[in-house]
């Protein structure tokens, strides 16, 4: 048999690990996040490395046509 002191202690306990789980659940998702931003912006050319650089040529090329029209 459980006294009511082991009961609210047991209670706390479960609010804790939960507390715990969902911080790591959000840590998880903003990590994740972050990751999914940086290789969105190495694929547009934005960053460091270099890889990933859109050719805007042809796109620079089309919008002087319309421009002259």
């Amino acid at each position: 048999m459980t006294t009511p002191e082991g009961g609210s202690t047991l209670l706390m306990l479960i609010l804790v690990l939960l507390l715990l789980a969902a911080v790591a659940a959000v840590a998880t998702a903003a990590a994740l996040a972050y990751g999914a931003g940086r290789r969105r912006a190495g694929a547009l050319g934005v960053g460091g490395s270099g890889a990933g650089v859109l050719d805007l040529t042809p796109v620079e090329g089309a919008l002087e046509r319309l421009g002259r029209r």
